[in-house]
């Protein structure tokens, strides 16, 4: 037995089969000969059950799963195979993807989706030479080899000493202590080599052992470590060994937080503070100074403030930052004031940023948005699949834009000058509206009764500054395109004919329903800015023949590619309030 103890080490990650598991025990079991090998499979359906048989408990298993482990013989495990062995493996034609063996007639290669699809090879002859001449291989993709070891550091040298970018992921790497060991064999043997991929490795608990040699990976500039269960702790830990990483992906890793003082999030890798002693999470100089790009989409983060002040704390010149599908609600700024048109001091957080990805986030509120103006440098945003976009009119592209005077991309789309431009008086249209209507309810509440004029001017201005109040950049986008002006009816209107606010648009509509009773054609119109959305749809009717309750109504600014749907939700709501100008098209579609 310890024999096969000294073989195996609770935590080593092995292959069963082709399945892949970790150890979790190793000597006898109860009632049966020889020795056992109690694993958790990463498949937990494979399992039997979770640790516990014959009414003992011999392991734990991370997984929640009744059936996550099980008992194999230590006959049936298999060890690793190392990076030198696979290369020569894979490029020699021997082996693809996930350890299938392949002929010189046949390859399989695998989809994003870890399919196999069959490859058919013309002139196999000539490929099998040309992958053998592995001194002109650049880039090597070893994916669930069950790779985890370096392996031959000469042969690696003398072989392949141009490969700059390899990935390894799906393989056997368990522990930030293997990985690292993987850094410095890598890296020594290939100076050439710029990415490391490491996705979907099980990475164990840092073990309390210091990082050995923490210079090494001077090389290498970006890291991806996605799926791995890696703690932001650990990441910390491999910080001062990759001076110059400039990219660094930690999606999935269940990173619900970065605010140490807190304590990590509750993870299956979260490891105490006695473990961690040797890690310098306090020091003053940042630990990914050279970091540029930094991925951490899918980790359940919620807390923006604590997130960004860690974020900005290590890595002060980050200009990419990805926080897409998390559950981020808020999104202020430490220091942020609405009143403050200056934000000094918020500014100086992410002061470097260009790109923010926060699509399909839960941000509700258009305070939010008006907090990311602080970015001075953020010129690409992306927003899509938020809320405050989904409920807004026109789908809220326009307004972003004009709340945002720095932005050149939205959503993947180029904001072009003669857009902004457009988007900025659609703004002002729409705030202009949101005054007209705070003062209508002002009166039919009861106010504007004063016999004082002076007492009901106050009254009226202290209505119109809440709803200004909402809109920082309203000031200075009436200052560069002219003031919003109220007439004494309450309807919004300029002072010349190149006012913000006219009382008539003109609109291309035009109806795309492929119904048989439906009239197909286009026709332009002119109408008043403060028809409603319901009204128009009886135009329309009458116009096309679709009926107002099948109607769907679509608004195409000229500037964007795609069209806004309007949601019936709106249809109470004026053509203003939803930022229609002139030359704008409306499409009539007809639900089934």
């Amino acid at each position: 037995m310890s024999d096969c103890q000294s073989l195996l080490s609770i935590g080593d990650r092995i292959i069963i089969q082709g399945y892949i598991a970790t150890v979790r025990y190793v000597g006898e079991v109860e009632g049966q000969k020889g020795v056992w090998v109690g694993v958790e499979w990463d498949d937990p359906s494979r399992g039997k059950h979770d640790g516990c048989t014959g009414g003992k408990r011999y392991f734990s298993c991370i997984s929640t799963s009744p059936t996550a482990g099980s008992f194999v013989r230590f006959e049936r495990v298999q060890k690793g195979l190392s990076v030198s062995d696979a290369l020569q493996a894979r490029y020699n034609n021997q082996m693809a993807e996930f350890g299938v063996e392949t002929t010189g007639e046949e390859l399989y290669v695998h989809t994003i989706r870890q399919q196999r699809v069959h490859v058919e090879l013309v002139g196999a002859e000539k490929i099998s030479r040309r992958q053998a001449q592995l001194e002109a291989l650049v880039t090597a993709r070893l994916v669930g080899m069950g790779i985890d070891k370096v392996g031959d550091a000469k042969w690696l040298s003398e072989s392949v000493p141009n490969l700059e970018i390899l990935d390894l992921s799906c393989n056997l790497f368990s522990s930030v202590s293997n990985i690292w060991v993987l850094f410095s064999g890598l890296c020594h043997s290939l100076p050439e080599l710029q990415v490391l991929i490491l996705s979907d490795n099980r990475i164990g608990p840092l073990l309390p052992d210091p990082i050995p040699n923490p210079s090494l990976a001077v090389g290498l500039r970006a890291l991806v470590l996605n799926r791995t269960g890696i703690t932001w702790l650990e990441v910390l830990a491999l910080a001062p060994g990759l001076p110059n990483l400039a990219e660094l992906h930690l999606d999935a890793n269940g990173l619900e937080t970065l605010s140490l003082d807190r304590g990590t999030a509750k993870t299956a890798n979260a490891v105490s503070a006695e473990d961690t002693k040797d890690v310098d999470v306090k020091a003053a100089a940042p630990l990914l100074r050279s970091l540029e790009m930094l991925s951490l989409e899918k980790n359940g983060i919620r807390d923006w403030i604590s997130t960004v002040n860690e974020i900005h704390r290590h890595a002060p010149h980050l200009k990419r930052l990805h926080l897409g599908e998390n559950p981020l609600e808020s999104l202020s700024f430490p220091s942020w004031n609405e009143a403050d048109q200056d934000h000094s001091e918020a500014s100086q957080v992410l002061g470097s940023l260009e790109c923010l990805l926060l699509g399909n986030c839960q941000i509700q509120r258009w305070s939010d948005v008006d907090c990311l103006a602080v970015l001075r440098n953020l010129r690409d945003l992306r927003l899509s699949g938020n809320p405050v976009l989904s409920k807004a009119p026109s789908g809220g592209r326009f307004q972003v834009i004009a709340r945002l005077p720095q932005l050149t991309c939205l959503n993947a789309a180029e904001v072009r000058p003669r857009e902004r431009r457009d988007s900025e008086l659609r703004y002002l249209q729409m705030i202009g509206m949101e005054m007209e209507t705070a003062l209508r309810a002002f009166k039919r509440s009861g106010g504007g009764v004063s016999e004082d004029p002076k007492t009901l001017e106050n009254q009226e201005k202290e209505v119109l500054d809440s709803v200004l109040a909402r809109h920082p950049r309203a000031k200075e986008l009436q200052a560069v395109h002219g003031p919003i002006v109220l007439s004494k009816s309450g309807e919004s209107a300029g002072a010349d004919a190149s006012s913000i606010s006219s009382s008539l648009v003109e609109l291309k509509i035009t109806c795309v329903s492929a119904s048989a009773s439906a009239k197909m054609g286009s026709n332009t119109k002119r109408l008043p800015r403060g028809m409603t959305l319901s009204a128009l749809k009886m135009l329309c009717e009458k116009l096309f023949k679709v009926r107002v309750s099948k109607q769907i109504i679509y608004l195409k600014d000229p500037n964007v590619p795609l069209p806004d749907r309007i949601p019936e939700s709106e249809d109470q709501n004026s053509l203003a309030y939803l930022g229609v100008q002139d030359n704008f098209e409306i499409l009539v579609d007809e639900s089934e």
